[in-house]
């Protein structure tokens, strides 16, 4: 799945490396791997598996919400994600992630985080293919006439 999908890497290591949020939804999941870069002396920057918001204004919302000790993000990046999360760590998007902590003090727990809800992701993943091929949740275009 991961094939088909073309994006600039450089024109996503600009964004973010500027963006107060990074969000890259998994629409086959529903569910969105959400990045809030911004941290203080009391807050360090999270990383979470978060449902998909139905709009922007919703995930804005949410933000707000799950993050009350900061204002309303100046910059959301948001990457429609069709791959698996295996091709987010092979076309280096989570490198591009990671550098951006790379001199500051959350490094190894931004590492850390992001490592667990990897393997969060690929445990859905995995759910998700089994569910589709017994058809849990999932209808056949087609049906073999008997």
């Amino acid at each position: 799945m991961d094939g088909g999908f073309r994006f600039d890497i450089e024109k996503l290591k600009g964004h973010v490396e500027s963006a107060d949020v990074i969000s890259i939804h998994f629409p086959i999941l529903r569910r969105t791997l959400l990045i809030d870069t911004r941290y203080n002396n009391s807050a360090p920057p999270s990383v979470d598996l978060v449902p998909m918001a139905s709009s922007l204004e919703g995930r804005f919302a949410a933000i707000e919400i799950m993050r009350p000790e900061f204002p309303k993000p100046a910059s959301l990046t948001v990457l429609p994600w069709p791959g698996t999360s295996s091709g987010l760590i092979h076309f280096g998007v989570i490198s591009c992630i990671l550098e951006r902590f790379s001199y500051g003090p959350h490094i190894q727990s931004m590492r850390s985080k992001i490592q667990e809800v990897l393997l969060e992701i690929k445990a859905l993943e995995r759910t998700e293919g089994v569910d589709a091929i017994n058809g849990n949740g999932y209808y056949p275009i087609w049906m073999r006439s008997r």
